[in-house]
């Protein structure tokens, strides 16, 4: 090269040295002038020698501007002599993968973008433990961070990635990391270079690598088609209307009756849902859980086991196998509407269909009653009632949505155990049935009960209900609390004792004084032989009518 005028001027006004005639030298690459500090420095000549003594990076010098002074240096790769430490091997395609060979899938349809390393990218070392992705060079101090660690509220968390252990099938994984999705605010183009430096656990650097950007939708255009989990939720009744991930927990509600369904979102839209049941959905915070305390809030992970083929990203997956979700849940004072009690009651249809059940809902705010029949399934770890099976005990596992009998419940699931005992056919005169409310009741409800009816014309009917009984206490032992009407063990001993029942005959109810209990009734509709009537017991107050139970009743002939 021609002699240069050392004529260029750094930033602190002093010439950096410049000796053109000079043999080949080496030089450190902190002694070498590029374009800004002069004073120190010196300007190389061609074919001369830079080496970084830091990461015993080597470059070679093939050009130097007449004009600037600065050179121009090419990467030389040197043969590698010696042994490998464990953070200096980098797994890729084969041996001495190539630098363009790894991708970073930029997607800036999202604020912050999202920077999706290529997965072949990995390294071991126990003691590797972060990354952090640069967009520059070091040689002419350009080199800036540009990855970045937000949380699920938007804060940064700084700019150094945690690596995450490869999931191994069949093996355990404890050295093996590959750097996990991250984000960034830098507008990247194409075919960008950036470079990936891996850090060990005491902050020094141990390995880097260079990559090319590539944007996409962050799923490659091959796999466009590809459906990806995009994240996971919960529907339940009492799901708080401001906050999607706030549970609020009645304390009278059982966790079975929170009604918790989990739902898998999809790239494409589409969403699946399943119970939290502890097969594919798992939620972890209720064991143990015990409170009394109003406003108590506790923390709840949800759980989704991926299936076969199931593809997620971005997630904060442990093993690749499964995706959470936080929740928390916050107790609260108890509402009686989720407070709920099924009474069934056999009808007698004729000698070949047997009976069939007749089905109705009280709850603990005694405002209603309802005819729930249409509603109530049998679960499908239930037998399905048998109409003509006599002298056995039928438990039934049943279910209703609240919401099915009124809109102004919450989608809100009550299950029930009740047991059901045929003991002769309805025609007969004896007791026909019995009732357990409860698993272990004793006694049980419809043992030597019944009505007497008698037509006196077509408009005129008259029914008795006593069924023998001598007092009025007897009758509601025998009526009333053999129904095991619902009651607020926080503010009460026993249910409400009724001063009124009604005579309900389809759609119609006749009511009566509790003193009425023996008398014979006089009613205009008719409560035909075989049937079932069915005496509903309320306390009538100055204000309202407290519901408080339903009983059926067999109907005789009045002798």
């Amino acid at each position: 090269m021609s002699n240069v005028i050392a004529s260029i001027v750094g930033s602190d006004n002093v010439a950096p040295v410049y000796n053109p005639n000079q043999r080949w030298s080496m030089w450190a690459l902190d002694e070498i002038y590029f374009g800004q500090i002069g004073s120190g420095k010196y300007v190389p000549n061609v074919n001369d020698y830079v080496v970084d003594y830091n990461t015993d990076e080597k470059w070679k010098v093939i050009s130097v501007d007449e004009t600037t002074l600065i050179p121009t240096l090419s990467v030389l790769i040197a043969e590698f002599v010696g042994e490998f430490s464990e953070s200096d091997i980098l797994l890729g395609v084969g041996p001495g993968t190539q630098s363009d060979t790894y991708r970073v899938y930029l997607d800036k349809s999202v604020t912050p973008h999202t920077l999706s390393v290529d997965a072949r990218l990995q390294v071991a070392g126990s003691m590797v433990n972060k990354a952090m992705i640069f967009k520059g060079s070091e040689l002419d101090g350009t080199a800036k961070v540009i990855s970045s660690l937000y949380d699920q509220t938007g804060t940064l968390l700084g700019q150094a990635i945690p690596l995450e252990l490869v999931a191994m099938t069949g093996a355990q994984n404890i050295a093996i990391k590959t750097v996990p999705v991250c984000h960034t605010l830098e507008n990247l183009k194409d075919g960008e270079v950036v470079t990936a430096v891996f850090y060990s656990d005491n902050g020094r650097v141990v390995s880097k690598r260079q990559l090319l950007i590539e944007n996409t939708a962050f799923i490659r255009n091959t796999d466009a088609s590809v459906k990806y989990i995009i994240g996971i939720g919960l529907e339940s009744p009492f799901l708080s209307s401001s906050d999607p991930r706030l549970i609020q927990y009645p304390l009278n509600v059982p966790l079975n009756g929170l009604g918790l369904i989990g739902v898998v979102n999809y790239s494409d839209g589409s969403q699946i849902r399943l119970p939290v049941d502890g097969s594919k959905f798992s939620i972890f915070g209720f064991e143990g859980f015990l409170s009394t305390l109003i406003g108590q809030k506790f923390n709840l992970v949800l759980k989704y086991t991926l299936s076969a083929g199931e593809i997620v990203y971005g997630s904060n997956m442990a093993d690749g196998q499964f995706i959470t979700q936080n929740f928390k849940a916050i107790t609260i004072k108890p509402d009686g509407a989720y407070t709920v009690k099924l009474f069934a009651y056999p009808i007698w249809e004729n000698a070949i269909d047997g009976y069939r059940l007749e089905w109705f809902m009280y709850d603990l705010n005694r405002t209603n009653f309802y005819r729930v029949t249409p509603y109530v399934k049998v679960s499908t770890n239930s037998r399905p009632f048998n109409p003509s099976q006599y002298g056995v005990t039928q438990q039934l596992n049943v279910s209703l949505n609240l919401n099915d009998v009124n809109g102004s419940f919450s989608q809100y699931r009550h299950t029930q155990l009740i047991n059901i005992s045929l003991m002769a056919p309805g025609t007969e005169r004896t007791t026909n049935w019995t009732i357990g409310f409860s698993p272990n009741q004793d006694p049980v409800y419809g043992q030597n009960i019944h009505a007497t009816s008698k037509m006196i014309n077509q408009n005129l009917w008259k029914i008795k209900i006593d069924s023998d009984c001598t007092t009025l206490t007897d009758w509601l032992n025998k009526f009333y609390y053999r129904t095991l009407p619902l009651s607020d063990s926080a503010k009460e001993v026993a249910p409400p004792p009724p001063n009124y029942f009604a005579l309900v005959v389809g759609t119609d109810r006749i009511e009566f004084p509790i003193s009425q209990w023996n008398k014979e009734l006089t009613i205009s509709d008719a409560i035909p032989v075989n049937s079932t009537a069915y005496v509903a017991f309320f306390l009538r107050t100055a204000d309202n009518d407290i519901h408080l139970s339903i009983a059926g009743l067999p109907v005789y002939d009045a002798i």
